[in-house]
Protein backbone atom coordinates (compact mmCIF):
# COMPACT_ATOMS: atom_id res chain seq x y z
CA UNK A 1 0.00 0.00 0.00
CA UNK A 2 2.84 2.39 0.74
CA UNK A 3 4.34 1.61 -2.66
CA UNK A 4 1.07 2.82 -4.19
CA UNK A 5 1.18 6.00 -2.08
CA UNK A 6 4.82 6.51 -3.10
CA UNK A 7 4.06 6.06 -6.81
CA UNK A 8 1.04 8.40 -6.71
CA UNK A 9 2.97 11.06 -4.80
CA UNK A 10 5.89 10.88 -7.26
CA UNK A 11 3.45 11.36 -10.14
CA UNK A 12 1.78 14.32 -8.43
CA UNK A 13 5.01 16.18 -7.57
CA UNK A 14 4.75 19.37 -9.56
CA UNK A 15 7.43 21.51 -7.90
CA UNK A 16 10.80 20.88 -9.58
CA UNK A 17 12.62 22.63 -6.71
CA UNK A 18 11.54 19.96 -4.20
CA UNK A 19 13.17 16.54 -4.32
CA UNK A 20 11.17 13.51 -3.19
CA UNK A 21 12.58 10.15 -2.17
CA UNK A 22 11.34 7.02 -0.48
CA UNK A 23 12.97 4.21 1.48
CA UNK A 24 10.38 1.49 1.91
CA UNK A 25 11.09 -1.64 3.91
CA UNK A 26 11.64 -4.88 2.06
CA UNK A 27 9.80 -7.04 4.58
CA UNK A 28 6.04 -7.17 3.96
CA UNK A 29 3.48 -6.54 6.66
CA UNK A 30 -0.22 -6.96 6.24
CA UNK A 31 -2.53 -4.22 7.42
CA UNK A 32 -5.63 -5.50 9.17
CA UNK A 33 -8.15 -2.72 8.89
CA UNK A 34 -9.22 -0.10 6.43
CA UNK A 35 -6.48 0.16 3.77
CA UNK A 36 -7.97 3.35 2.37
CA UNK A 37 -7.61 5.12 5.70
CA UNK A 38 -4.02 3.86 6.08
CA UNK A 39 -3.18 5.30 2.66
CA UNK A 40 -5.05 8.55 3.47
CA UNK A 41 -2.99 9.02 6.63
CA UNK A 42 0.24 8.49 4.68
CA UNK A 43 -0.85 10.83 1.87
CA UNK A 44 -1.87 13.50 4.39
CA UNK A 45 1.61 13.51 5.88
CA UNK A 46 3.27 13.83 2.46
CA UNK A 47 0.88 16.55 1.31
CA UNK A 48 1.37 18.44 4.59
CA UNK A 49 5.13 18.41 4.04
CA UNK A 50 4.67 20.04 0.63
CA UNK A 51 1.96 22.47 1.68
CA UNK A 52 3.55 23.65 4.91
CA UNK A 53 7.27 23.23 4.23
CA UNK A 54 7.71 26.87 3.34
CA UNK A 55 10.46 28.49 1.29
CA UNK A 56 13.20 26.34 2.87
CA UNK A 57 11.66 23.08 1.63
CA UNK A 58 14.00 21.21 -0.71
CA UNK A 59 13.44 17.53 0.18
CA UNK A 60 10.55 15.32 1.30
CA UNK A 61 11.18 11.69 2.22
CA UNK A 62 8.87 8.74 2.96
CA UNK A 63 10.48 6.05 5.12
CA UNK A 64 8.95 2.74 6.19
CA UNK A 65 10.62 0.14 8.36
CA UNK A 66 9.55 -3.06 10.07
CA UNK A 67 10.95 -4.41 13.32
CA UNK A 68 9.91 -7.55 15.14
CA UNK A 69 6.99 -5.77 16.76
CA UNK A 70 6.11 -2.64 14.75
CA UNK A 71 5.73 -0.94 11.40
CA UNK A 72 7.09 2.61 11.38
CA UNK A 73 6.03 5.06 8.66
CA UNK A 74 7.84 8.39 8.73
CA UNK A 75 7.62 11.49 6.57
CA UNK A 76 10.61 13.80 6.86
CA UNK A 77 11.17 17.19 5.31
CA UNK A 78 13.76 19.91 5.55
CA UNK A 79 11.22 22.73 5.50
CA UNK A 80 9.93 25.06 8.17
CA UNK A 81 8.23 22.43 10.31
CA UNK A 82 6.28 23.10 13.47
CA UNK A 83 7.83 24.50 16.64
CA UNK A 84 7.82 21.96 19.49
CA UNK A 85 5.62 24.29 21.54
CA UNK A 86 2.92 23.95 18.84
CA UNK A 87 2.99 20.13 18.44
CA UNK A 88 -0.14 19.52 20.53
CA UNK A 89 -2.07 22.35 18.84
CA UNK A 90 -1.18 20.94 15.40
CA UNK A 91 -2.92 17.66 16.33
CA UNK A 92 -6.24 19.39 17.10
CA UNK A 93 -9.04 19.25 14.54
CA UNK A 94 -9.24 22.38 12.36
CA UNK A 95 -6.13 23.68 14.10
CA UNK A 96 -3.76 25.85 12.11
CA UNK A 97 -0.27 26.91 13.12
CA UNK A 98 -0.15 30.24 11.35
CA UNK A 99 -1.85 31.22 8.09
CA UNK A 100 -2.38 28.27 5.79
CA UNK A 101 -4.33 27.04 2.80
CA UNK A 102 -5.00 23.73 4.59
CA UNK A 103 -8.10 22.69 6.51
CA UNK A 104 -6.32 21.77 9.73
CA UNK A 105 -7.34 18.12 9.40
CA UNK A 106 -4.26 16.41 7.93
CA UNK A 107 -2.43 15.61 11.18
CA UNK A 108 -5.59 14.90 13.20
CA UNK A 109 -6.77 12.41 10.56
CA UNK A 110 -3.36 10.71 10.49
CA UNK A 111 -3.38 10.51 14.31
CA UNK A 112 -6.92 9.10 14.43
CA UNK A 113 -6.13 6.46 11.80
CA UNK A 114 -2.95 5.45 13.61
CA UNK A 115 -4.79 5.18 16.92
CA UNK A 116 -7.53 3.08 15.29
CA UNK A 117 -4.80 0.53 14.56
CA UNK A 118 -3.45 0.69 18.10
CA UNK A 119 -0.55 2.90 17.12
CA UNK A 120 0.92 6.24 18.06
CA UNK A 121 1.88 9.40 16.19
CA UNK A 122 5.06 11.29 17.07
CA UNK A 123 6.25 14.68 15.86
CA UNK A 124 9.98 15.45 15.88
CA UNK A 125 11.94 18.57 14.96
CA UNK A 126 15.66 19.12 14.77
CA UNK A 127 17.57 22.02 13.26
CA UNK A 128 17.67 20.22 9.90
CA UNK A 129 14.53 18.04 9.76
CA UNK A 130 10.87 17.93 10.65
CA UNK A 131 9.30 14.47 10.95
CA UNK A 132 5.92 12.95 11.58
CA UNK A 133 6.13 9.30 12.58
CA UNK A 134 3.28 6.77 12.61
CA UNK A 135 4.02 3.64 14.66
CA UNK A 136 1.78 0.60 14.15
CA UNK A 137 2.17 -2.41 16.46
CA UNK A 138 2.61 -5.73 14.68
CA UNK A 139 1.44 -7.76 17.63
CA UNK A 140 -1.95 -6.61 18.79
CA UNK A 141 -4.56 -4.37 17.25
CA UNK A 142 -4.32 -3.39 13.61
CA UNK A 143 -1.36 -5.12 12.02
CA UNK A 144 0.16 -8.55 11.80
CA UNK A 145 3.12 -9.90 9.87
CA UNK A 146 2.29 -11.12 6.38
CA UNK A 147 2.38 -14.86 5.74
CA UNK A 148 5.51 -15.99 3.89
CA UNK A 149 5.02 -16.36 0.14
Amino acid sequence: MLAEVDKAFQSAMADPTVRYSAALCAGPSQLIGNPTMFQEASKNLLNNALMHGGDRLKHVRLIASVTSDKLVVEVQDDGTGIAPADFQNALGRFSQIGPSAGSGLGLPIAKAVDEDFGGTLHIKKTDALFSVVLVFPLSGVGLEPAAPS
